[in-house]
């Protein structure tokens, strides 16, 4: 029977989906899916995403998802042909040669200890591992507050980019994504992550912001750090350690359980600083790259 490779159709979601999440429990598999649909369907994350499908005659046979972000940064879903690594070797490409297409210059895939199986494609691929990102968790609580972290207003846009863009210039958070994103680049990151400017929060001394505090909250009772940064001059100060701290406190009064963050696993000093605020660590996640030769 004849091997073909195409995008799947909107009526082929709900197949090709399950597929590409069969290594894990139905639950998870179920969840996953849900999230990849809305990936898929929503116009309101203004990423296109696609989902390409393998199949021989009309069986379906192997599955690869992928978004393009702002900011030349691309996500992949490994693909998945149980027993036809020839299959999931084509599907990568197709998928590469798809983000090309949408202008992506650094392709990321992130998998989880049960996602490991799928990595043998991303490393046929050319996807190169550097690092992992490590996920951490504590209870929020209510803590007594200095008075220094401010809600962000609309009218302090331009110091925040300014102050944010001094953040990143120094960060050990995933510098390989720096060189490719705009400030507003980073900003929409964070909403697409589920952070409004509603949860914004600049740590100030005087007029000058002196770090800052990205929040998204996930029902049902847990919010994540999206971004937490002090700018190079003001470093070393406690500053990162009292974002923190106000971080816990204002979840805690939002009603929320827990607070969550990630971090690029070679990012020493905020690990430290993570572990010393009570976070302990729930799990951590291999991150995959991919740039095409120069």
């Amino acid at each position: 029977m004849t091997l073909s490779f195409a995008p799947a159709s909107t009526h082929e979601f709900c197949d090709a989906l399950p597929l590409l999440f069969g290594h894990l429990r139905r639950d998870e598999a179920l969840e996953r899916s849900r999230l990849g649909l809305q990936l898929l369907t929503d116009s309101a994350l203004e990423s296109p995403a696609n989902l390409f499908t393998a199949r021989v005659g009309h069986a379906l046979v192997g599955a690869v998802l992928v978004q393009a972000l702002p900011g030349g940064v691309g996500v992949l879903w490994p693909p998945c042909a149980p027993q036809r690594p020839d299959v999931e070797d084509e599907l990568l490409h197709i998928a590469l040669r798809w983000m090309r297409e949408h202008h992506v210059d650094l392709v990321q895939a992130t998998l989880g200890p049960k996602d490991a199986p799928l990595a043998e494609p991303l490393r046929r691929g050319g996807f190169t591992q550097p690092t992992q990102l490590i996920f951490m968790e504590r209870p929020s609580v209510s803590l007594s507050q200095d008075g220094l972290c401010l809600r962000f207003d609309s009218s302090r846009l331009n110091d925040l980019q300014a102050a944010l863009s001094a953040c990143l210039s120094e960060s050990l958070d995933f510098p390989e994504l720096h060189p490719l994103r705009s400030i507003a680049d980073v900003l929409q990151g964070f909403r697409l992550a589920g952070s409004s400017p509603d949860h914004w929060w600049l740590r100030c001394e005087g007029d000058a912001i002196v770090g800052m505090l990205m929040l998204a909250p996930h029902p049902p009772g847990a919010w994540e750090v999206t971004y937490l940064g002090v700018v190079p001059w003001a470093r070393r100060r406690g500053h990162a350690r009292k974002l923190l701290q106000f971080a816990l406190c204002e979840t805690h009064h939002a009603g929320a359980d827990t607070l969550s963050v990630c971090v690029d696993g070679r990012n020493i000093p905020a690990r430290h600083l993570y572990h010393s605020c009570g976070f302990h660590e729930r799990e951590r996640q291999d991150v995959y790259f991919y740039r095409w030769p120069t």
